[in-house]
């Protein structure tokens, strides 16, 4: 029986998600987060997440929120249109978004503390 890939991840967007419209709604995000032990570096996530919480999401979405993405990951393979090779990808599918209380700089209204506040 093979195990579960699931994934739990905090940190700052990368820029604003993007929303592709179409028979399924797909929203595209990069989540930048720190690394553990003594050589500190920045890993880039991407992640994808569909459905109607995606279309809700996408407008929370901006470039420096805080967030924590909890969901799973998929192995895709294929083989290469131009040489042929056998290529893979882990994807990692989002399936819970939290917007947390930090904020990108400059951004201090009233409405956007309370947006800060709507779980999904």
């Amino acid at each position: 029986m093979a195990g579960k890939a699931t994934f739990a991840i905090i940190g700052r967007l990368v820029r604003n998600a993007e929303l592709k419209m179409g028979k399924t709604t797909i929203l595209n995000f990069s989540v930048a987060v720190e690394s553990f032990g003594a050589d500190k570096y920045v890993s880039y996530i991407k992640i994808v997440m569909f459905g109607k919480a995606a279309d809700t999401l996408a407008q929370y979405l901006t470039q420096g929120k805080e967030i924590a993405v909890d969901g799973y990951m998929k192995q895709d393979r294929w083989k290469d249109k131009n040489t042929g090779a056998n290529r893979e990808e882990v994807k990692h599918i989002a399936t819970s978004v939290i917007l947390l209380g930090g904020k990108s700089e400059g951004s201090t209204s009233d409405a956007e503390r309370d947006e800060d506040q709507i779980p999904f």
